[in-house]
């Protein structure tokens, strides 16, 4: 059995990587310990980031997709639990329910800020 990540995982794992840079990676560990008010800004900055590398779409609307989204978790994750935590709330548990339970005009109204990381 073949346990490496596939193209399309190894991707997005490359995706949020480049995204780790020593700037990032300053925010990333200033967010441990920011006030509630810095956090927010630090947190909508990096999800808006994530949100443009694709993360938080295969989050929201692709549950066949989890090995992907699993993938560059660990990468995540690896980085920053704040904001690990922050995508899994706003993205998967929200996001989530939102694109399975929600009408089609909330999904419409609400469902781009939650993929774009504008909306947490």
């Amino acid at each position: 059995m073949n346990f490496d990540w596939t193209e399309q995982e190894q991707a997005l794992r490359d995706a949020v990587e480049k995204l780790l840079d020593d700037e990032t990676r300053q925010a990333l560990d200033e967010m441990e310990t920011a006030d509630p008010g810095r956090l927010d800004t630090l947190t909508r900055a990096q999800l808006a980031r994530l949100g443009e590398a694709g993360y938080l779409s295969i989050a929201v609307s692709n549950p066949a997709e989890t090995l992907t989204w699993i993938a560059a978790q660990e990468v995540l994750a690896q980085a920053s639990g704040a904001l690990y935590l922050a995508t899994e709330v706003s993205a998967r548990l929200f996001g989530g329910l939102v694109e399975r339970h929600a009408s089609d005009a909330l999904k419409a109204k609400i469902g781009p800020g939650i993929r774009s990381g504008a909306l947490v």
